[in-house]
């Protein structure tokens, strides 16, 4: 089951990092739009897209997120509701921009949710898109490294995927590392399998131990944020903030910014 964190408990610093600098990211598109964001949680993202946008509807299957993003963040413009990202109760082209970040990998039927998302998007509106890569969380693994994961994807898989709904796209990632050389790989597939097993994240190349003994850092430094307005002006680290996708580097987090075409 996807999880969701209450902005009333702690959190590790960079798992809050990397969602804050997803919605800054995206604010840049929804300036006096309207805006869905699937899989809102508990809300906080919504509520920082409500600050430009014209008006943001927040979605979420868990009945429990709704009532707390709610609950922390009643504002004008901003509405919260419980639905199905797979069967979403909106007309075709109801949105200008879209965003589903971190959804992805969490549902069984992932193209399906990708279609909806596109539906409801209007002709020429963004669609905004993420999802861990598989280079990072599980690499060599048949399996996802997270329980409440159905599919992890390499970055290829991912891009190819999004390409499938436009041809106008352009990839971003959070957190690049150096691949790993070929001649290496084999050498160290099993002992990235297994300290995947371990920690549950991998990241690829040169940087490795430095890399890891950072991440495992931030993620050990638990702390607490309310996230109420301004906070994320406040707490925003922008050595977490997406940039294009670099060649021949692998990135934990893959962000897709695709213009929608619907089909007249």
């Amino acid at each position: 089951m996807r999880q969701f964190f209450n902005p009333d408990e702690p959190v590790s610093y960079a798992y809050l990092q990397v969602s804050l600098n997803r919605y800054t990211f995206a604010s840049q598109f929804t300036g006096d739009k309207v805006v869905l964001d699937v899989g809102c949680g508990a809300g906080y993202g919504s509520s920082y897209l409500a600050r430009n946008a014209k008006r943001v509807i927040g979605v979420d299957i868990s009945k429990e997120a709704v009532d707390c993003a709610r609950e922390h963040y009643p504002k004008d413009g901003l509405d919260f509701i419980t639905a199905d990202a797979t069967k979403l109760p909106f007309p075709r082209g109801s949105f200008d921009v879209v965003v589903a970040f971190e959804v992805l990998e969490h549902v069984k039927e992932y193209e399906s949710l990708l279609r909806e998302c596109k539906r409801v998007t209007k002709n020429g509106g963004m669609f905004i898109c993420s999802t861990p890569t598989k280079e990072f969380m599980s690499p060599g693994s048949g399996k996802p490294a997270s329980a409440a994961h159905f599919r992890e994807f390499y970055v290829s898989e991912f891009c190819q995927l999004l390409a499938e709904l436009s041809n106008d796209v352009t990839f971003y990632g959070q957190l690049h590392c150096n691949w790993i050389n070929k001649t290496k790989a084999r050498i160290q597939k099993r002992i990235a399998k297994r300290i995947a097993e371990i920690m549950g994240c991998v990241p690829m190349g040169k940087q490795f131990k430095s890399f890891i003994k950072k991440f495992m850092r931030d993620y050990k430094d638990m702390i607490l944020s309310e996230l109420k307005e301004g906070d994320f002006d406040k707490l925003l680290d922008r050595k977490y903030q997406p940039v294009p996708l670099q060649s021949r580097l692998t990135p934990n987090c893959i962000i897709a910014v695709l213009r929608v075409r619907q089909r007249e």
